[in-house]
Formats: C-alpha cells, sequence, structure tokens
C-alpha cells in the first residue's frame, strides 16, 4: 500500500490524530485545502479542518476485531 501519508481519506474512514487515544471516523473530505472532519466514533465530538498528514488509519487493527475503548455505534 502506498504511504499513509499519500492517502486521500474518504467519508468513512476510521482514523485516529496525534495525542488522541480515541477513534474517529471521516465524516467530510476537503482538497483545497486537504482537510477533513472527523466525529470522535462515540459520536459526542465533530473536529474540523484536520489536515491529511496528521491521519492514522485504523483499517489494519480493525481486520482483527475492534480496538478496546472504541465505540461503534451511533446515537442518531
Amino acid at each position: 500500500m502506498a504511504n499513509e501519508r499519500d492517502r486521500i481519506p474518504k467519508e468513512g474512514d476510521r482514523v485516529r490524530t496525534p495525542n488522541v487515544k480515541d477513534g474517529f471516523v471521516v465524516v467530510a473530505v476537503r482538497e483545497n485545502p486537504n482537510v477533513v472532519d472527523l466525529d470522535l466514533l462515540n459520536g459526542q465530538l465533530r473536529i474540523k479542518n484536520i489536515p491529511w498528514t496528521m491521519l492514522t488509519y485504523l483499517d489494519g487493527e480493525l481486520d482483527g476485531g475492534v480496538p478496546e475503548g472504541i465505540i461503534f455505534s451511533r446515537p442518531w
């Protein structure tokens, strides 16, 4: 796979950001500038305008099951 820094995020991708233990889901992608909006997986927080280069994708972690402490249901 290409370097994560070169990957273009898609809505629905599961990601982490530096210094935040919990996971997020990408809810909006913009290409100019290259930023995304993220919702905390438990649905209680939205952060906006996060640069693509700050994302770590959770694909590999999710293949073996859900990492401890990550909730995939949404309250709405």
